[in-house]
This record gives structure tokens, sequence and C-alpha cells, in this order.
């Protein structure tokens, strides 16, 4: 997969993320974690822009497995800052109910569903 290609999906991938999270902000219950959405959008981009790029370096690689090593990384560290940010944001704002994981489990989804397609078609790159 290109750059180009990467970033195109990338920045869809942000845009349908971002309309989505505006969108919740007319449910009362999820508009004070807007912040918060936002946050995930950011650190889930951020992730999966470090993953393309070690899986470009690596999907070239002669080691078939180095590519395999980087799905398990990359899905332990997803879960590992994941976890970090739901404690976190439930540390520091002690929100009243549980409503803050609706937006995280729908931005986690489609993050999942983004990396999925992207690292699929990376992972074909031709040696």
């Amino acid at each position: 997969m290109e750059a180009k290609e990467f970033i195109r999906i990338t920045l869809l991938t942000i845009a349908v993320t971002t309309v989505l999270i505006l969108l919740s902000t007319l449910v009362p219950q999820l508009y004070i974690h807007l912040y918060y959405s936002f946050g995930l959008l950011g650190m889930f981009s951020l992730l999966s822009v470090a993953v393309f790029f070690f899986g470009k370096i690596l999907a070239s690689s002669e080691n078939k497995y180095l590519y395999n090593n980087l799905i398990v990384i990359n899905f332990i560290s997803k879960m590992i800052f994941s976890l970090i940010a739901v404690v976190i944001y439930v540390k520091l704002f002690q929100p009243a109910n549980d409503f803050h994981l609706i937006p995280f489990v729908v931005i986690y989804l489609i993050f999942t569903i983004y990396e999925v397609y992207f690292m699929t078609r990376q992972a074909k790159t031709k040696r």
C-alpha cells in the first residue's frame, strides 16, 4: 500500500469518526464526553500511523513472520493504550455513569476495521 492511499483512507476514517463524535453531542449523556472522544480519536490515529510506517518496513522483509509479529504487537499495544485511556479518564473526571464507554467502543471498532483493511492491503506488498 502506497502512502498516498494510506493517507486517503486515514483521512476518511478520521472524518467519519469526527462526524459520529459530533453527532453524539446531540445526546446529553454523550456530550459531556466530547473531549474524551476526540482524545481517543487522536490516540488511535497516532497508533495507526506508527503501525503503517513499521508495517511498510516489515511487509517487504524476507522474514514473513515479522509482519505477523507487528499484528500481535499492534493488538496488544492497542489494548494497553485503550485500558490506560479509560482508566485515566475515569480517575481524572470520575464520570457519573458508564456512557463514556459508548464512544470508546464505537471509535475502537471503527479503528479496528480500518486497521484490518490497511494492514491486509499492506501485507500483500510485493517483495
